[in-house]
């Protein structure tokens, strides 16, 4: 899900605050450098669930969608437009940060565990 998550706040939040592309993408290119292993084991695995399963694509699809819709659109419909630009700005800037930083090995653990035991 944070791949496909991330492309998508890659896009919408690098439209919305073109300001904050250039650290998107930085941030991006850290996040993928670090976890450069991780992503290609699963990679490798989700691409022979899709040839298992091709509607599995369209499935993560709508999952990548809601949770941004959940996360960044839905809480904010009736805020104020200053209000609810501050809230998003931050939420973007601070998801990017967040995970060039590595996070994901911290909140996730037995996750970064099982990818480092998978076959590659």
């Amino acid at each position: 899900m944070t791949i496909s998550l991330s492309a998508l706040m890659e896009e919408k939040c690098g439209s919305r605050f073109p300001t904050l592309q250039q650290a998107i993408r930085e941030q991006l290119e850290s996040w993928r450098k670090l976890d450069h292993d991780e992503l290609a084991v699963t990679e490798k695995y989700w691409q022979q669930m899709l040839k298992k399963k091709p509607s599995l694509a369209q499935q993560m699809e709508e999952m990548t969608t809601q949770a941004f819709e959940s996360k960044l659109v839905a809480p904010f419909r009736k805020a104020d437009p200053p209000v609810e630009e501050k809230i998003v700005r931050d939420y973007c800037t601070q998801y990017f940060r967040e995970l060039a930083t590595g996070v994901w090995r911290q909140r996730t653990p037995k996750l970064y565990q099982f990818l480092a035991q998978a076959p590659k």
